[in-house]
């Protein structure tokens, strides 16, 4: 990844929390509940495992922070080989796994930030 495009993505993911703090947010909210929640509600609601009233919520909580630790630890497991790149004098590949750490990192707190911009 080239310097151009590194910073290219970083803007976009300062662009992307921007949003998810700004007013505009509950739209962003909105394509989280139809793409995200709806379809995990619907999952338990399957399995027979969807609990009813605010037992959904904390359901909903559990499998967020629990997606969160999963990328959490795969953004950490893309820094070290982040910095095995540069170590071997790669800097292309070491910004490319820094970019996807990144994301790994930015998606859960947009997705977060988003939905509970919603009032849930």
């Amino acid at each position: 990844m080239t310097k151009g495009t590194f910073k290219l993505w970083i803007v976009a993911h300062l662009a992307l929390v921007l949003f998810a703090i700004s007013p505009l947010a509950g739209i962003g909210g909105i394509v989280v509940a139809a793409a995200l929640v709806a379809p995990i509600g619907i999952v338990l609601g399957l399995t027979g495992t969807l609990e009813a009233g605010r037992g959904f919520a904390g359901q909903l909580e559990t499998i967020f922070w629990v997606w969160l630790a999963i990328m959490v630890t795969a953004a950490f497991w893309q820094l070290y080989l982040s910095a095995g790149h540069f170590d071997k004098d790669e800097p292309e590949r070491g910004r490319a796994r820094l970019a996807v750490a990144m994301t790994l990192v930015v998606l859960p707190a947009v997705v977060g930030l988003c939905y509970q911009s919603l009032g849930f």
